[in-house]
């Protein structure tokens, strides 16, 4: 799988963190009607009333559709990652958007391989920089339009 390194350099000044949320933007069209699959801690709920913070928890517990504990992953029904796109932090996230639902035992996040159902795979390295891998360029085209410092990158050479 092909896909490009978003360093910090692609992202104004400390928006790095939260690249998700432009990364995102960019996908919105390929992403909404896909699953997805995380893996390690990843919400945050910056600056929002404890109603907000309960109506998310609400849609969450709604969306989610399998949790492994011990491998910490979660999978979300369609629409998950375009709603809460505001409210993911990066750091050594691994986020699997597929195109049909399969068990989280068929992801192995610690391994440069992806299920033959994820269409678009996304890292976060360290709070540091985003990496995406696509199963089509023209999705990687139009990552390189919105990041024109994107850097060319192969899936089996992510970094871990």
């Amino acid at each position: 799988m092909d896909g490009c390194q978003l360093r910090q350099d692609c992202f104004a000044p400390g928006q790095t963190t939260y690249g998700i949320r432009r990364i995102i933007d960019v996908l919105a069209p390929e992403v909404s009607h896909l699953y997805c699959a995380i893996h390690k801690p990843f919400l945050i709920y910056d600056s929002l009333t404890e109603e907000q913070c309960s109506q998310l928890d609400g849609l969450y517990s709604k969306l989610l559709l399998e949790k492994s504990q011990e491998r910490d992953l979660r999978l979300f029904s369609p629409g998950f990652l375009l709603r809460f796109r505001d409210h993911i932090y990066g750091d050594w996230t691994d986020i699997c958007l597929l195109t049909s639902r399969i068990p989280l035992s068929e992801i192995s996040p610690d391994r440069s391989e992806v299920p033959h159902e994820c269409e678009v795979f996304i890292s976060c390295i360290d709070a540091a920089y985003w990496e995406v891998f696509a199963r089509h360029k023209s999705i990687l085209d139009r990552i390189g339009e919105e990041f024109p410092k994107a850097v060319p990158c192969k899936l089996q050479n992510k970094t871990v």
